[in-house]
Formats: C-alpha cells, structure tokens, sequence
C-alpha cells in the first residue's frame, strides 16, 4: 500500500502514468493517481507495509453551470490527513503522518462522462522529505506544494 497513491495494479491501465517515462510521470508535472492511504501532501511513491489513516475534507460549492453540454461545479476545499504507518522499506520519523491544505474540485458530466479533477495544495505535511508535489520552492513542513488528480479517492 502506498500513502497517497493507488498501487501498480490499480494504475495498471493507466497508460498515462503506468509506463516509465510516461508523460504523467515527468519531472515537474506532480499529478498523483490518489488512492492508498489517501494521504494527499506525500510522494505517490512513498510504500508503507501497514497504515490506519483518517481522512477530513470540507468543500464548498463557489460555481454551478449547466447546458447541453451537461453539467459541472467548482469548488473550494480545505483538507487533512492523519494516520500511523510502518514501514521496512522507507524510514519513516516515526509512526504518524500528517498533512493539511487546500484546494479546487471541478465535477460535473460532460456530455456521457462524469469528469472529476482536482487540484490541491497540501502546505503541511509533518514529514517533509517524503512529501510529493514540489516544485515551488522549499523543502520544510510548511512549503508550498501542489498536485492534481483525476478521479476521486471515495
């Protein structure tokens, strides 16, 4: 199991993301295919033997459209993230992971396909050398980061 991200065999149609140098997987682009542990602000490769994790997210609608195209929504969402974790094949500092953040939700139906994207900002994370989405700049627990996401956790 992986602390943020779906395992191989989930991502495994994936083509997107599955293959090495698959264009999701380039450096500098920080999507995470979220499942696992659903710990948002960690690596998507960060392994984990076992996790018990809680996960809170309070979202609120900003914009609703509809047409014949179908349907969608924009929301605002702050989240975090807590669990205890072991691992043998990562150090962790010790059992607890953590983060907190933000985001934007776009969901609706477009034409037959429901469609759901997101982009979050996890600006804590409590053990920062395993946290995913850099690129912005810093390296502490309180760094800006973001990812983005296709497809919900639940």
């Amino acid at each position: 199991m992986f602390a943020s991200s779906q395992d191989p065999f989930e991502t495994f149609n994936n083509d997107l993301f599955r293959a090495r140098g698959a264009l999701l997987k380039r450096p500098g682009v920080n999507y995470l295919p979220l499942g696992g542990a659903g710990l948002r602000g960690f690596g998507y490769n960060v392994p984990l033997d076992r996790v018990v994790s809680a996960n809170v997210e309070l979202v609120q609608r900003l914009v609703t459209r509809k047409g014949a195209w179908g349907r969608g929504t924009i929301s605002l969402s702050f989240f975090g993230d807590a669990g205890l974790a072991w691992s043998n094949l990562v150090a962790l500092d010790g059992d607890g992971l953590s983060d907190a953040g933000a985001g934007l939700v776009a969901r609706g139906r477009l034409y037959d396909r429901d469609v759901y994207v997101r982009l979050d900002a996890p600006v804590f994370v409590n053990q920062a050398r395993l946290a995913g989405g850099r690129g912005l700049g810093g390296n502490g627990s309180f760094a800006p980061r973001w990812t983005f996401t296709v497809g919900d956790l639940w």
